[in-house]
């Protein structure tokens, strides 16, 4: 975004062009716009008389600010939200181009229909590639407030929105009613990319997995009716599904991780039938271990394209190849720590890859429920074992966290 045209706290700098925008959106979209007065600021009213005055729109202008202001009481229903507004200082005075609000929370409203953060950009100033440089703006200024994910909606025929969101990221949640629904994360995060922790997870397991003697292939799993060959047997599954997956065409709504994921659950059958199956073959697991890892890097090096929201077609669904590549680290980490349980030893997991994966598994939980669904106490390999079925729940566990778990 030039650097000239920048979100900002409301001000009354922009009051001739917010009146000039108002008149734009009215023609466009109707007079019963809310737009900038009526209720859009709950318990105060601004009527178009008042906010054509200028010290009329200063205190409409306080009044948005204060939205975000925790201790402003409001009325039920409503929830307190930052208000931004995406404005031109090229020019004097400044020119209102649009707003962006970031909502604290989510009502059940909101979580059906509203989401997070809701924008518009003023008719003139539209098609100018403004509405997803202010959504990119307000990403992190969502991450500040403690929001990630966050929850964006648009109408099922609002195409326009819809490549908006999906150009910062979004994942398709399922939809309600005519409401498209994706979740987009709002942290950059710094650290190892999901191949570079898969690769290092890898590396030092496979030099654990080099100590196993033929007698513990057969010896039974802590996963029920799964011996030890049979979990190595499933990550050879696990790797092979890599050099498999193939770019998903540009108009694909990848799935969110957690929807993706979510999906083992109905294939549980069919995945223990065919790890069962493939164990039966392999006279070598490890060999067989070895031939699928090495697909894995020249796969993820020609499918990455250094891009964000890169999609691909996996084996449940289309899903961001960084999404994707963390569910093998998922699977890695959860197995190798399965393995370790098995053979009563302690399995070498690298502290990025657990805090990763437990990282991932709470973002899972979040879009599923407000529930928080992390003890407060447990670490994060425990809260791995709880997500993924490891371990029984509490007797006080909310049952809301029975409708999410297991994941593998």
């Amino acid at each position: 975004m030039p650097d000239a045209i920048r979100l900002i706290p409301p001000s009354p700098t922009v009051h001739a062009s917010y009146l000039d925008a108002s008149a734009e959106l009215r023609a466009t979209h109707g007079q019963g716009t809310h737009w900038p007065g009526y209720d859009v600021v709950p318990g105060q009213r601004f009527s178009d008389a008042e906010v054509r005055t200028p010290e009329g729109f200063a205190r409409f202008a306080a009044a948005t600010r204060a939205m975000a202001d925790h201790d402003r009481a409001l009325p039920a229903g409503y929830v307190h939200d930052t208000r931004l507004w995406l404005v031109d200082e090229a020019v004097s005075p400044p020119t209102f181009l649009g707003r962006i609000s970031i909502r604290h929370e989510l009502t059940r409203f909101l979580r059906d229909v509203g989401g997070h953060i809701g924008y518009v950009v003023r008719p003139s100033a539209r098609r100018r590639g403004l509405a997803t440089r202010m959504l990119a703006e307000a990403l992190p200024v969502a991450a500040d407030l403690g929001l990630d994910p966050v929850l964006i909606t648009c109408d099922d025929d609002n195409l326009a929105s819809a490549k908006v969101i999906l150009a910062n990221g979004g994942s398709e949640d399922v939809p309600f009613e005519r409401k498209r629904r994706f979740w987009l994360a709002t942290r950059r995060l710094d650290g190892p990319s999901p191949a570079e922790l898969l690769e290092r997870q890898w590396g030092a397991l496979r030099i654990w997995l080099g100590r196993l003697e033929p007698a513990d292939l057969s010896r039974a799993s802590v996963l029920d009716g799964w011996t030890v060959a049979d979990l190595l047997a499933h990550l050879v599954r696990s790797f092979s599904t890599l050099p498999a997956v193939e770019p998903a065409p540009a108009d694909v709504a990848p799935l969110t991780l957690n929807r993706y994921v979510s999906g083992y659950a109905a294939a549980a059958a069919d995945i223990a039938e065919g790890t069962r199956v493939l164990a039966g073959r392999l006279d070598e697991p490890l060999a067989a271990l070895d031939r699928a890892w090495a697909a894995v890097p020249s796969a993820l090096a020609a499918l990455d394209d250094g891009s964000r929201s890169s999609v691909v077609r996996a084996p449940r669904g289309p899903v961001r190849l960084a999404d994707f590549v963390l569910s093998r680290v998922i699977e890695l980490v959860v197995h190798a720590d399965d393995l370790a349980r098995s053979l009563g030893a302690d399995a070498p997991l690298l502290p990025a890859a657990v805090a990763a994966v437990a990282g991932a598994l709470e973002v899972a939980a979040r879009e599923r429920t407000s529930v928080p669904l992390r003890p407060p106490d447990a670490d994060d390999l425990a809260w791995i074992r709880l997500a993924c079925g490891r371990v029984d729940e509490p007797a006080t566990a909310d049952a809301q966290r029975a409708a999410w778990l297991p994941l593998l």
